[in-house]
């Protein structure tokens, strides 16, 4: 485990896995169950997959994505790169 937050903010890098713990948390979400059947996760991934294709082709068009949290308080982000 790297313990040296240096080199990651340095690199513009997360610290934390919250992004994880985010997807992980909108996913269960879908999922609306603690041990749903694998019939219903496979539509979910189904789901998330078609959710993201859509996403990704935004962005190829050019939209940018709404802004977070992270993005709204650094400096000099105000459009898509």
């Amino acid at each position: 485990m790297n313990w040296n937050y240096y080199s990651l903010v340095s690199k513009d890098l997360p610290r934390t896995n919250n992004a994880v713990k985010r997807w992980h948390n909108c996913f269960t979400s879908i999922l609306n169950q603690c041990h749903p059947s694998i019939w219903k996760f496979i539509l979910a991934l189904k789901k998330e997959e078609n959710t993201n294709k859509i996403k990704i082709e935004q962005y190829i068009a050019g939209e940018c994505p709404p802004p977070t949290k992270h993005t709204q308080h650094k400096i000099g982000r105000a459009s898509c790169r």
